[in-house]
């Protein structure tokens, strides 16, 4: 396994596992691009001998220092080698223990929460639209103190 920053090589592969993974959620390529084009060096992807496993994108508000998981993607059949974490790791590793971490995910993806909750992230806030109506998710935070209200955790 080795995790490495994204290449515009990569964004074709990621797209395909955006679709497989999330479906009607998946962001679109043009998406993808803007978001290289704007934050390439907090964009990262895993492989295994040579084959694109999976990708996590962050971005950093330096000011406020807060730093999101905007996405994280990882293969069905990759999940549970450790790729995640290690791409987690990766984007934790830009400025250790000087960003407060926030994320987003589905209150039905218990194999997520799961691990974001083994790297120290913690249940902030369940936003019941946070994707638009009737598609809640869970807010998490990393090494929150205590739980704060979605509009706190906004950069």
């Amino acid at each position: 396994m080795s995790v490495r920053l994204v290449t515009l090589s990569d964004l074709t592969a990621i797209a395909q596992l955006e679709i497989e993974l999330f479906g009607e959620h998946a962001y679109p390529y043009f998406v993808l691009r803007q978001y290289y084009d704007l934050h390439a060096s907090h964009f990262w992807v895993v492989e295994q001998e040579g084959r694109l496993c999976g990708y996590l994108l962050a971005g950093y508000d330096h000011f406020a220092k807060i730093m999101w998981i905007l996405a994280l993607a990882v293969s069905q059949d990759a999940q549970g080698r450790g790729y995640g974490q290690a791409l987690i790791q990766s984007a934790l590793n830009v400025k250790p223990h000087q960003y407060r971490a926030h994320l987003t995910v589905d209150p039905n993806n218990e194999r997520a929460i799961a691990l974001y909750q083994r790297m120290g992230f913690q249940l902030a806030e369940l936003d019941n639209e946070y994707f638009g109506i009737n598609e809640p998710r869970w807010v998490m935070s990393l090494n929150a103190l205590e739980s704060c209200s979605h509009s706190e955790l906004q950069p």
